[in-house]
């Protein structure tokens, strides 16, 4: 079973498209603010901001037919606003799908969140050294018929690795 952590809310909050929470409660809402405000209290950022014109582009809107189309920020019907919350007509680009892009769109709006925004939607998912690894053993096992012990395999892993790293020992 896969339990949300609350960074699994602050990335959806800081993503541009499901930052509205939209099937969240309020109390789930208002801890992942919260856990946000803590956060930016401990980023010290300098406040260097250049004066740059956003262009200013008209939201179009489309037809949503996807799946995730139901969790995208829109309008909050039925869901009750609170003055301290961020409203989402703060921001002037357009709703994209890229979090990374949109938060350096707007660092110079919000430095420090545009720089938390970066640090949470930067962990990578895997290690490519340890999948590169795993696909390479795969091919080795592929390519031999016979049946090689766990040691053999082991050493022809390490001497390939030896070779492409040029590693003289």
């Amino acid at each position: 079973m896969f339990t949300l952590d609350i960074r699994h809310y602050v990335a959806t909050v800081l993503h541009p498209k499901y930052r509205s929470l939209k099937l969240c409660s309020i109390n789930e809402r208002q801890e992942c603010y919260a856990y946000i405000r803590q956060k930016l209290k401990l980023i010290n950022v300098e406040c260097n901001k250049t004066d740059q014109q956003l262009a200013n582009q008209p939201v179009q809107k489309k037809f949503k037919n996807d799946l995730f189309s139901r969790f995208e920020s829109g309008d909050f019907i039925g869901v009750e606003e609170n003055e301290e919350e961020p409203e989402d007509t703060d921001l002037d680009s357009p709703r994209e799908s890229n979090p990374l892009s949109f938060s350096k769109e707007n660092q110079d709006k919000f430095p420090r969140l545009s720089r938390y925004a970066r640090s949470i939607h930067s962990i990578p998912a895997t290690s490519a050294s340890v999948e590169r690894q795993f696909y390479e053993a795969g091919l080795i096992i592929q390519e031999r018929t016979t049946n090689l012990n766990p040691e053999r395999l082991d050493n022809i892993l390490l001497i390939r690795s030896i070779q492409q790293n040029n590693i003289f020992l």
